[in-house]
């Protein structure tokens, strides 16, 4: 036989081991797997059995089976004391506290508005910084405004004063001199020669300052080098 014929035979036993051994194998679990179907049907009937004998003496105890039947009974009635339990501990209700009626629930408010960007604080109520436009952020607590703006003034009417002019003198009519006298004749002064002084002029009031408001929102704008609005934070200039 040839080295050729001798590497085929070798080849094809071995092929036919390995294919041999994978069969057994598949037959041998296929076996297995039934016996332990019988163990299982065996295993049932059994307990089919015990119950059986159970549920017909375990009023009449079996001094050989006192024992075993003693502990199932045992087990029973604990069974049906932790089933209570678990029942009331499902319809147990939670220990709620008392709620005062018309208790009134006020929401903190923040007690200064503070500018993220340039640190400035304001009262509360602002929304953007005057100076830089920034949003502001609320501060609770303690926390003052170190320029708190300051409440908007009222609107007052502009009024226009009148002022009393003095009445004037009428103008005094000149005498022409005549031909008997070579001085010039004197004037006829008024009855009332002596001259009153004017009356002092009444001083205007104090014109209101005009207010500034934002072109956006409407809101007043009359703090000192207010270049933002408070309100929704657009340049005013």
């Amino acid at each position: 036989m040839s080295i050729l014929d001798t590497l085929s035979a070798n080849l094809t036993n071995a092929g036919r081991t390995v294919s041999q051994k994978v069969k057994n194998s598949s037959e041998a679990g296929s076996l297995t797997r039934e016996v332990n179907t019988e163990k299982r049907n065996i295993q049932m009937q059994i307990e089919d059995i015990g119950r059986q004998y159970f549920e017909r003496h375990k009023h009449e105890i079996d001094p050989e089976f006192s024992t075993q039947i003693q502990s199932i009974l045992a087990s029973e009635q604990r069974i049906a004391e932790l089933q209570e339990e678990i029942q009331a501990v499902r319809a147990r209700e939670p220990e709620l506290i008392p709620v005062p009626e018309n208790t009134p629930r006020t929401a903190a408010q923040p007690s200064a508005m503070v500018c993220m960007q340039c640190g400035k604080t304001y009262a509360a109520g602002e929304s953007f910084c005057a100076a830089c436009g920034g949003s502001l952020v609320p501060q609770y607590g303690g926390y003052a405004a170190s320029n708190p703006a300051p409440p908007p003034a009222p609107v007052n009417p502009v009024i226009i004063p009148i002022v009393n002019q003095p009445p004037t003198a009428p103008a005094a009519t000149p005498t022409v001199p005549t031909a008997q006298t070579d001085a010039p004749a004197q004037t006829d002064a008024p009855a009332d020669t002596e001259t009153k002084p004017d009356a002092p002029e009444k001083a205007a009031p104090d014109q209101p300052a005009v207010s500034r408001f934002c072109p956006f929102c409407g809101a007043r704008a009359d703090q000192e080098g207010q270049t933002f609005c408070t309100q929704c934070g657009k340049s005013l200039s």
